[in-house]
């Protein structure tokens, strides 16, 4: 077991950290989620165990465990990431030419139609 065993442990349930939460509503829901990946964790270790009949590896499940709780922070920030700059977004103005006539899609000012040449 080299640096890649725990590195693969680490990416693997950072990856599922930012599944679990990337939609958590609030803070108990991102609380449950992590729980969960948690879980996931002591089980596939306690699977291990009974598989190979080798001991409990807890430096195994910390990794896991830190994966997870990263993996969430950087879901739940994302998502507010994405959220302020929709917000943002709503909040400009529509793009308009010389007297605030709006232009549209079709190619329409003011209620003249131009054309490209």
């Amino acid at each position: 077991m080299g640096s890649l065993h725990t590195w693969g442990h680490f990416v693997t349930f950072l990856v599922t950290g930012v599944l679990l939460c990337w939609n958590a509503g609030g803070v108990l829901s991102w609380l449950r989620r992590c729980l969960a990946g948690v879980a996931i964790a002591a089980v596939l270790e306690g699977f291990e165990v009974a598989v190979y009949h080798s001991t409990f590896e807890w430096r195994d499940l910390r990794t896991d465990c830190l994966g997870v709780v990263l993996g969430a922070m950087a879901a739940v920030g994302a998502a507010r990431v994405v959220s302020a700059i929709a917000k943002r977004c709503a909040k400009r103005p529509s793009l308009s030419i010389a007297g605030n006539e709006p232009v549209s899609v079709r190619g329409r000012i003011g209620g003249k139609t131009h054309t490209r040449k």
